[in-house]
């Protein structure tokens, strides 16, 4: 019961957030969230980081507001032009949208699946709602790209599944704020399908009961399918949102170097992933065969097809 009240009230904050009208009332909804899920958080020093970091964000949050009060009267443009970028920097931190997501990748490596699932998903909403009402769209661009960088290039050499999870989350935060060209409601649809492949793809993990990719004895190729639809290969779920979002951009935005740049690191991200997933089959037909000794010549054959494939590409 005592779990479950604080889990409750992680669940209600987001909502209260999107529709307070005041930015006390939001501060306040941000705060009793972030003590929401430290509650939930087993580990004490992953509470300890975790309580530093949003308390950070939350203090220069507060500090503005502050100054709203005592300067309501005479408030220069400039101040409300810093003020904004200050909350967007805010949001920044609080996602752990690149460069600002050591802490987000430190945190994902040493609590468990349930949390890794939240703080991936629904921890996300509020931050990315301050940042998607406070961020100028000039300001937008090089966010993208740092975040689909970082997020791509940061996932080459790792096997361990969280970290893969942690940095795709961060190349995914690139395509939410992509869609801010778009129509608002995107952003969260985009979430909203994410939040959905994850949770497949952690429930999937779970079973196995292990952190490296390698490990995953069991339902390999499910999780192979889920890995390519979170990639967002076609026809698979995940693609659908990233079309819409290019599929905007190119027609009216007509932002043809952006576009450009993200496909180039979606298509290095697919091939990240695809050669994750197909090593780890690789390696558990590998086991498969010679646990066995069955040396026929159509097993080497499947042994060897996908790289053959992958040479000839």
């Amino acid at each position: 019961m005592i779990f479950n009240i604080p889990l409750i009230i992680l669940l209600l904050t987001p909502v209260l957030v999107i529709t307070s009208s005041s930015w006390v009332l939001i501060w306040i909804w941000i705060e009793i969230n972030a003590i929401s899920f430290i509650i939930i958080i087993k580990n004490t020093e992953n509470k300890i980081k975790y309580f530093l970091i949003q308390s950070l964000a939350s203090t220069i949050l507060l500090s503005i507001f502050v100054i709203y009060r005592i300067k309501e009267i005479k408030i220069s443009n400039i101040f409300l032009v810093y003020s904004i970028i200050i909350l967007s920097l805010v949001a920044i931190i609080k996602i752990g949208i690149a460069p600002f997501h050591s802490w987000l990748i430190k945190i994902c490596s040493l609590i468990n699946w349930n949390n890794i699932l939240i703080i991936l998903t629904w921890q996300k909403i509020i931050p990315l709602f301050i940042f998607l009402i406070t961020i100028n769209n000039y300001w937008l661009i090089p966010i993208i790209l740092t975040s689909f960088f970082i997020g791509t290039i940061s996932q080459m050499r790792i096997r361990n599944v969280k970290l893969i999870l942690a940095f795709s989350s961060i190349r995914h935060i690139g395509w939410i704020i992509s869609s801010n060209y778009y129509r608002k409601i995107i952003n969260f649809f985009y979430l909203f399908i994410y939040s959905i492949i994850s949770v497949i793809i952690i429930n999937v993990i779970k079973k196995n009961n292990s952190f490296k990719l390698f490990d995953q004895k069991k339902n390999i190729k499910k999780l192979f399918i889920i890995i390519l639809s979170l990639a967002g290969i076609p026809p698979l779920l995940g693609f659908l949102p990233k079309w819409l979002i290019i599929d905007f951009i190119s027609k009216r935005i007509k932002r043809v170097t952006l576009i450009i740049l993200i496909l180039i690191l979606a298509t290095i991200n697919f091939f990240i992933y695809s050669r994750l997933t197909t090593s780890s089959l690789i390696e558990k037909r590998q086991i498969k065969i010679f646990s066995t000794k069955s040396y026929s010549k159509e097993n080497v054959l499947n042994l060897f097809l996908p790289i053959l494939i992958l040479s000839k590409k």
